[in-house]
């Protein structure tokens, strides 16, 4: 009896350290069904909450690798200089065209800042669900062909 009570025990104990050994316990989480807008916001969301692994479930995997992760999104195509210190006042869905869509994201840069900016930000949908595709990536790719057209209609 005293062997299955340990042996019992010491499965408990070794259950215990192999689940604290799985990381910070948290696991990240991508919300699907967004529109574009909505994808742009929750990407912003993510990255001023400094959770960055979260952030970049919502750039599309091309782009991704080609900006070196989210803090060259936010700094190369937002102009952001610092995440924490700015604000996303609106993003506005203003272009659609087959898998491809642009937001106006208008930005604060500081946040006692009078610095304005409106940007466009490119989309594509992958597997039913949208991605932020960065600028550089859109006009190098030729699959992007009509999300280039898309932006430079606006901008």
């Amino acid at each position: 009896m005293r062997k299955i009570v340990g042996l019992c025990l010491g499965l408990i104990l070794l259950a215990g350290i192999m689940a604290g050994c799985g990381g910070n316990g948290t696991t990240l989480h991508r919300v699907k069904g967004l529109a574009p807008e909505k994808v742009v916001s929750t990407f912003y969301e993510r990255a001023k909450s400094q959770e960055l692994e979260e952030a970049a479930l919502y750039i599309a995997p091309t782009s991704l690798t080609a900006i070196s992760g989210v803090g060259g999104f936010l700094k190369n195509d937002l102009g952001l200089s610092d995440v924490l210190s700015s604000n996303l006042l609106m993003a506005k869905p203003i272009a659609e065209q087959g898998g491809f869509a642009v937001v106006l994201a208008t930005l604060q840069d500081g946040l006692n800042s009078t610095r304005i900016t409106v940007k466009a930000v490119g989309l594509e949908k992958i597997d039913g669900e949208w991605y932020i595709v960065d600028t550089n990536t859109a006009y190098r790719d030729a699959k992007y062909k009509a999300l280039v057209s898309l932006l430079e209609n606006i901008l």
